[in-house]
């Protein structure tokens, strides 16, 4: 599974950046977080329409799920 839209943001944005504790680095998230625009939530949202929809109307009957522990467990779509 590829990584969220609004993480890669977030990676770019740390990209360099040298923190001494945990606490500097909550900081500069937190303020990251609060600064992006509405508009940025939005469209990243509005992206997801249409992939929901491509997925809902696949003809596939079975649909294995493979989950970031490396676990899977498959599904029956009816």
């Amino acid at each position: 599974m590829k990584q969220f839209h609004l993480f890669l943001h977030l990676k770019k944005h740390l990209a360099g950046k040298k923190f001494d504790d945990d606490d500097e680095v909550e900081e500069e998230v937190m303020t990251w977080f609060k600064g992006l625009a509405e508009d940025f939530y939005d469209s990243g949202i509005q992206k997801l329409v249409p992939r929901l929809n491509k997925f809902w109307t696949m003809p596939a009957t079975v649909l294995k799920i493979k989950l970031c522990t490396g676990n899977s467990f498959t599904v029956s779509l009816l």
